[in-house]
């Protein structure tokens, strides 16, 4: 049996235009079989990647005229596409009906990374059904649901209780969803206390003092989150919500960025923040509204660059020194040269019991 190691066989090298031409070859038929035509973004792509030589792992499509059929033949394609990483839907014109089909996709598929579904009337109905799917799903990282006035505060918890349990996805943005107090609360108890999200934006929604407050006491249990975004959200003026927020954020351990801007907090508001950052120096980036004290709000600003720079101190990595001989042989034998039973003592001066130079003439 020889000592040598065994090579792993190399993967077989993938031709990219290949695949391009595999996928439209095989895309074409499936679009045909459902009346309709083959969407042109999903041409353009192929061939833009065909022409530069590189394999198509994303597709964007943005217009109203995608609707549940030409959905239903992308990911009937995509069941036998191994390198789709991004799909990226804007102000598209599919239902539940299309939002079905591609979540029954999600479910088996693993090289999905980022799914973005902005400003395509998202329903609740919709919610609970890519809830349901991102519950086994394991490569999904990013999802953006931005500018679904539809979602409100039952999308916000039926998603919210099928992403408690997903074990993969790391950013989630839900800005302008119309979502109130009630969907802050599913926010809180499932995203912030059982996912592993770590950045969550739910800029522009209408959650108010209740769901600050509801945010605020899920922020006191140890939370996965390092980044926060609850800009413009219509608690401006309750100086009790924003002191709660504090309390809650006041021994987060996680938290390193939090966004407030367009609540204008005021002065009271910017003093009880300036007294969090005293407090918390984990938390490096702290957005406020421009509507206060400019020499709080400037304090505000500098509280956050110095525990910047304290973080790059704490991870800066030690320094080096070199070990001396005399310092090796103490680690290994003991306080000193000679001291281990088995290393003898260095000599010095000169030997005794041997004459040295010439011996004297007789």
């Amino acid at each position: 049996m020889s000592g040598k190691k065994e090579k792993k066989p190399r993967a077989p090298k993938v031709d990219p235009k290949g695949v391009s031409t595999n996928f439209r070859d095989q895309y074409m038929p499936i679009c045909k079989r459902f009346g309709i035509r083959a969407f042109p973004y999903i041409l353009q792509a192929l061939e833009a990647h065909w022409e530069k030589s590189k394999i198509c792992n994303q597709f964007v499509i943005r217009d109203e005229a995608f609707n549940d059929l030409h959905m239903a033949a992308l990911v009937e394609t995509l069941k036998e596409y191994n390198h789709m990483k991004g799909l990226r839907f804007w102000r598209c014109g599919f239902t539940d009906v299309g939002v079905r089909s591609l979540c029954d996709w999600l479910k088996t598929n693993s090289t999905l990374s980022v799914l973005e579904l902005v400003d395509c009337n998202i329903s609740p109905l919709a919610c609970e059904i890519l809830g349901a799917s991102l519950q086994s799903n394991e490569s999904v990282a990013t999802l953006i649901l931005d500018y679904n006035p539809g979602i409100g505060d039952a999308g916000a918890a039926a998603l919210s209780r099928g992403l408690g349990r997903n074990t993969s996805l790391l950013t989630l943005s839900l800005n302008y969803c119309h979502i109130g107090p009630e969907g802050a609360e599913a926010l809180g108890e499932h995203i912030l206390q059982h996912s592993i999200v770590r950045d969550l934006s739910i800029q522009g929604n209408r959650i108010g003092p209740a769901g600050i407050c509801h945010l605020a006491t899920c922020l006191r249990q140890p939370t996965q989150l390092l980044r926060l975004n609850l800009a413009d959200n219509s608690f401006a003026h309750n100086i009790e919500a924003v002191q709660t927020l504090c309390d809650g954020l006041a021994n987060n351990s996680s938290l390193e960025g939090v966004d407030l801007s367009h609540n204008n907090i005021g002065d009271a508001g910017g003093a009880l923040v300036e007294q969090l950052m005293n407090h918390n120096h984990r938390i490096i980036n702290m957005t406020v509204s421009e509507q206060m004290d400019p020499t709080l709000f400037r304090r505000i600003r500098l509280q956050g660059l110095e525990h910047k720079k304290e973080k790059r101190q704490r991870n800066r990595p030690k320094p080096k020194t070199e070990e001396t001989p005399e310092d090796l042989r103490s680690r290994l034998f003991g306080d000193g040269p000679g001291s281990h039973p088995g290393t003898p003592a260095k000599p010095t001066g000169r030997p005794t019991g041997r004459p040295t130079g010439r011996p004297a003439k007789k």
